[in-house]
C-alpha cells in the first residue's frame, strides 16, 4: 500500500468502513500512522472548538441582555456603589446553555451580616455568580471554584475607575469589537484543546496496544510491536468522530448518553480485536493457498518427471530399436558377400 499517496479523508473512511484495510494500515511506517492520528484529533478539535466558541457568545449575548433588561440603575463614586432599586436585595436567576448563574445586588448590609452568609449559601447553588454590596464583590466563576472576594478599591485603582453608572458601562460593552476577542477565544480553547485531548487519546492508544499484544498473543497472530501499535491508532478513529458529534450536541443542548464513555472505549477496543483476528483469518487463507500452490506444483513436477522418464525411456527403446536394426542389416550385408563353396 502507498500509504502517503492516500488522503486523510480515504483513510478516515477505511479506518471507519473497511476493517480489511487494517492489514495494510499495520504495514505502514508508525510516523505515517500518527501523522494521520495527529490530523484526526485537530478536526475533532477544531469541531469541539467552534461548539465550545459558539455556547460563549450566546452566553454572554444573554449576559448582556439580562444586563440591560433585568439589572436596576446603579451609580458608582468614590469607591461606593448605589443602587437606584426602589426594592432591595435584586436578585437575577438564569439558565443559559446548561449554566446557571445568579447576580445579587444588595448595597444596604454590612459585610459580616447574616444576610451576607445567606447569600454567599446561594451562590454555591449555581456554576456561577456574582454579589455586589455597597463596597465589595464576591465572585464564582466556576462549579468547583472558591468563592472570590474584591474590594471596589483595588478594582477602581486597577482598572483607573472614578465613577460609572449603568448606561456609561452599557455603551462602553457594545462599543467593545467583539470579533476579535471571539477568535482569539477560539484559537486558544483550541491549543488548549489539541493539547489535552493528544495527550488523552495518545494514553489510550497504550493501553488499544496492551489489548493487542495479549490478543497476538492469544490467537498466536505474529504482529512486531509497531503494527499493532498502527492498529491502535486507526482503532480510535469511529470512537474519535462519534465524540466529535456528542460533546457538540450536548454543548447546544445539554442532551446526554449513559454510559457513552463506556461505549467509547468499547468500539475501540472491538475494532481493535476484530482487525487482528481478521488479519489471522487472512494469514490462514494465505497459508492454505501456498499450501495448495505447493501441492499443485508438486503435482505438476511430478507430471514433468513422468513424462520426462517416458520420453527418455521411449527415447531409449528407439536407440535399442534402431541398433538392433544397424545390427541385422550388417549381418545380412555379411551373409550376401561370401562365395559359394566350390567355385574356383
Amino acid at each position: 500500500m502507498e500509504d502517503r499517496k492516500i488522503p486523510f479523508f480515504k483513510r478516515l473512511k477505511l479506518a471507519v468502513f473497511n476493517l480489511d484495510s487494517y492489514q495494510n494500515f499495520a504495514l505502514e511506517k508508525t510516523g505515517v500512522a500518527l501523522k494521520y492520528f495527529v490530523k484526526l484529533i485537530l478536526l475533532f478539535c477544531v469541531i469541539i472548538g467552534i461548539a465550545m466558541t459558539y455556547r460563549f457568545v450566546n452566553m454572554a449575548n444573554q449576559g448582556i441582555d439580562t444586563f440591560r433588561n433585568e439589572m436596576p440603575d446603579f451609580s458608582f463614586e468614590n469607591n461606593q456603589l448605589s443602587s437606584k432599586a426602589e426594592e432591595q436585595p435584586t436578585i437575577i436567576e438564569k439558565t443559559a446553555e446548561g449554566i446557571s448563574y445568579t447576580l445579587i445586588m444588595d448595597t444596604n448590609i454590612e459585610e459580616n451580616s447574616d444576610k451576607l452568609t445567606e447569600y454567599t449559601k446561594k451562590l454555591d447553588l449555581y456554576n456561577a455568580g456574582i454579589i455586589l454590596l455597597k463596597d465589595k464583590v464576591f465572585v464564582k466563576v466556576g462549579t468547583m471554584s472558591k468563592i472570590q472576594e474584591y474590594s471596589y478599591e483595588s478594582l477602581a485603582s486597577q482598572y483607573q475607575i472614578q465613577s460609572l453608572d449603568k448606561q456609561t458601562l452599557l455603551q462602553h460593552i457594545e462599543s467593545i469589537n467583539t470579533i476579535p476577542f471571539y477568535m482569539a477565544l477560539y484559537l486558544t480553547l483550541l491549543l488548549y484543546l489539541f493539547c489535552a485531548y493528544l495527550l488523552a487519546t495518545l494514553l489510550e492508544t497504550v493501553l488499544l496496544f496492551v489489548l493487542g499484544f495479549f490478543t497476538t498473543k492469544i490467537s498466536s497472530v505474529r504482529l512486531k510491536n509497531n503494527q499493532i501499535y498502527n492498529i491502535a491508532l486507526y482503532a480510535l478513529t469511529l470512537p474519535i468522530l462519534l465524540n466529535a458529534i456528542y460533546i457538540p450536541v450536548n454543548i447546544l443542548t445539554g442532551f446526554e448518553v449513559k454510559y457513552f464513555q463506556v461505549m467509547y472505549t468499547a468500539i475501540s477496543y472491538i475494532y481493535l480485536i476484530t482487525a487482528i483476528l481478521l488479519i489471522r483469518s487472512d494469514l490462514i487463507k494465505q497459508q492454505i493457498e501456498v499450501q495448495k500452490i505447493e501441492e499443485v506444483q508438486k503435482e505438476v513436477k511430478q507430471e514433468i518427471e513422468e513424462r520426462e522418464e517416458k520420453e527418455e525411456k521411449e527415447k531409449k527403446e528407439t536407440e535399442d530399436k534402431k541398433e538392433k536394426n544397424e545390427k541385422k542389416e550388417e549381418k545380412n550385408v555379411g551373409t550376401d558377400g561370401q562365395a559359394p563353396e566350390g567355385t574356383a
